[in-house]
């Protein structure tokens, strides 16, 4: 798993390229941390590129909500694929997280919410 970051308009873009899952995690768990010291809040995951999320994955996501939220900030998720939509779906985690279809309105979601 790879993850790209830019800066869009105060919102941290965390772009995810491969599978979620036994490894990634912990490289997906450091970087929400190093930004939340940062002080950043407002996150975008830009997941149009994950093929595949495990349970150890769907973890590393809720880690990061958690966190997120505890630092009184938003995570807004982009590009789901079917298969990872359909696993947040039977786990009933896709009405925990907000989520759209397209980065540039998961953005203008982060924006729209005080963080």
């Amino acid at each position: 798993m790879a993850i790209s970051e830019r800066q869009v308009t105060g919102v941290t873009v965390l772009a995810i390229d491969g599978l979620i899952g036994v490894g990634g995690e912990e490289a997906l768990h450091e970087r929400v941390q190093q930004r939340i010291a940062s002080g950043e809040r407002r996150f975008v995951f830009e997941m149009a590129r994950v093929p595949h999320v495990d349970s150890t994955g769907i973890a590393a996501l809720i880690g990061s909500h958690v966190s997120i939220s505890n630092a009184g900030g938003r995570l807004v998720l982009a590009g789901l694929n079917d298969h990872v939509r359909k696993v947040l779906t039977v786990t009933r985690l896709l009405t925990v997280f907000e989520h759209r279809e397209r980065e540039a309105d998961a953005i203008a979601r982060a924006l729209s919410v005080a963080a």
